[in-house]
């Protein structure tokens, strides 16, 4: 079985189309790719017509099945097209008026946001489809965060409205809508994260589904010549790459699952071989250097360098990937600074790292206003944040962890608008971190391993009386307790989590007026834990109505 899914991209094509007409960009310097994108945008509106019956009978008929394969080909290859000419329109703006970059930034996200449309659009074999895309092994985890980025940077993302509604929701919603079918399963919530796996009999259909579109290396799967047409490289067994496995100019993602060394000459061929990129993921490969050459890779989207523990530097050409919209440097331990020109990557979207800098510079990160996740850690030499981080005013969620010596956060984090989940860990010398000035309406928020926080500023959940569903307090050996006056306004709360917190004894009385709670942990804090008793605990009956209550506590402390 190799179905053939076609009018999704079509669909793509010509909204990609219509919005490049509508914005008058200039292509070509004679008009003539003008006058060449309206035929073919007359040209495909003529095929979607046709197109649905097409995909249905190709089962029946080997030849429709061939021209599907073929227009499908096509179809990439006119979008790699029209995505060079807008980055070439773009970067002659850039030269022209480097000013007015953040600004474009905008509109830019709103044609993505506009565009992206495939998952999920007409039956259940959109979804196999795009399950493939991310295939690994039949037992790989995925999570919420990695998935939604990856198909952020394939299109694979559907809004159903005009409200331009952010593709990382609308990838959690069909995270969802995958589990509610069953086709996801084993699902772990951690903060905004959730791990999860896919069914391994859907694992197998969208494998039979489309054989030639992903290339798995593994120690089961030899190279054949069928190979030379797959889009998406996954290797399991970094010892079984092969050189003959690159030089497929269709390839558009390449994604390694196990630590490796790789070799100059194999990271080089990876990027100069396969200009059409749009996902790059060398987790865990140990490598030293990051070939110049990266910056050639103008399609490129996603660009996961996690845990390269020898890698001191990023190419100066990082910068010309205008287009990436996620950078993961997390646990790159011996990186010595972010890029300067980090600010120019005006689409970034998330951004997580570690470096050995003491301090961030102001019109660096906080120029980067498309920023809607941030990841700061295992930055054990970093004192102070970039003092314009205000200027985020589209960031929704920032996770600051492992960061030893950080004073506190600046004030510049109550101009943080959008933002709706803050984790702050292991930061020994932060005491408050500036969370009294924290004002927006967070959803989530996380305090774990700071020795010296021992209460919860009032203002900040009286900013966040309507929005706040999940809390935690963890590893705070000074914490004593919520506070007992604005406990009771916390409406939406659902999640309490209290772990390791030796001196919070007791909850406050009118734990009943949390009428949304849902679940309340309680882990290794002696005497909340007695107190907490079914039946038997003095504030059993504060929490009795609380569906799900887990109580543990290390038989050390009794």
């Amino acid at each position: 079985m190799d179905e053939q899914l076609v009018s999704p991209i079509v669909e793509i094509l010509l909204r990609k189309l219509q919005y490049l007409r509508k914005q008058k960009v200039p292509l070509g310097r004679d008009g003539g790719d003008n006058i060449e994108l309206e035929r073919l945008e007359t040209i495909l509106s003529s095929i979607q017509v046709v197109l649905l019956d097409a995909e249905k009978l190709q089962c029946y008929y080997l030849n429709l099945r061939s021209w599907l394969k073929k227009l499908k080909d096509a179809c990439y290859d006119a979008e790699d097209t029209l995505e060079e000419l807008e980055i070439e329109a773009l970067h002659d703006r850039q030269l022209k008026k480097d000013q007015s970059t953040r600004s474009k930034a905008g509109k830019r996200d709103i044609d993505k946001e506009d565009i992206i449309k495939l998952l999920m659009q007409n039956d259940d074999l959109d979804v196999y489809e795009n399950n493939i895309q991310i295939s690994g092994p039949s037992d790989h985890g995925f999570n919420n965060i990695t998935l939604t980025q990856f198909w952020m940077a394939h299109g694979l993302l559907q809004s159903d409205d005009e409200n331009h509604e952010e593709p990382e929701s609308i990838g959690m919603r069909y995270i969802d809508e995958l589990r509610r079918r069953g086709l996801f399963q084993d699902f772990e919530h951690n903060f905004d994260f959730i791990s999860f796996k896919m069914h391994q009999l859907v694992h197998d259909l969208a494998t039979q589904m489309a054989p030639n579109d992903c290339f798995i290396m593994d120690s089961g799967e030899a190279y054949n010549s069928s190979h030379k047409t797959y889009r998406h490289l996954s290797v399991v067994e970094a010892g079984l790459v092969q050189k003959k496995l690159f030089g497929n100019k269709m390839i558009r993602s390449i994604l390694f699952f196990e630590m490796f060394r790789p070799s100059q000459s194999l990271i080089r061929s990876c990027i100069s071989e396969h200009p059409n990129l749009r996902v790059l993921d060398f987790r865990n490969s140990d490598m030293e250097v990051l070939p110049e050459s990266t910056g050639k890779l103008k399609h490129l989207r996603y660009l996961n360098l996690t845990k390269n523990i020898r890698i001191k530097r990023l190419p100066k050409s990082i910068f010309m990937l205008t287009s990436l919209e996620t950078l993961l440097l997390g646990g790159c331990k011996v990186l010595e600074e972010l890029p300067r020109d980090i600010s120019r990557l005006v689409n970034l979207r998330m951004l997580v790292f570690s470096s050995k800098q003491s301090s961030l510079p102001e019109k660096g990160i906080g120029c980067l206003t498309s920023l809607r996740r941030l990841g700061i850690g295992s930055c054990y030499n970093l004192e102070y944040l970039f003092e314009d981080i205000g200027s985020l005013k589209a960031l929704q969620t920032l996770i600051i962890g492992d960061c030893p010596k950080l004073v506190s956060l600046p004030p510049g984090v109550k101009d943080l608008s959008s933002l709706e989940n803050l984790m702050l860990s292991d930061s020994e010398k932060s005491s408050k971190c500036n969370l009294q000035s924290i004002k927006p309406h967070l959803r989530m928020l996380c305090i774990d391993g700071l020795p010296e926080f021992n209460e919860l500023p009032q203002l900040l959940l009286q900013c966040s009386a309507n929005s706040l569903r999940w809390l935690a307090i963890k590893n705070c050996p000074n914490f004593k307790g919520l506070p007992a006056e604005t406990l009771p306004i916390l409406k939406s709360l659902e999640v309490l989590e209290i772990s390791n917190c030796p001196k919070f004894a007791s909850l406050p009385e009118d734990m009943h007026g949390l009428t949304a709670m849902r679940e309340l942990k309680v882990r290794d804090c002696p005497d909340l834990s007695k107190r907490c008793k079914r039946d038997t605990g003095e504030d059993w009956t504060k929490i009795s109505h609380i569906p799900k209550i887990e109580i543990h506590d290390n038989p050390k402390n009794k």
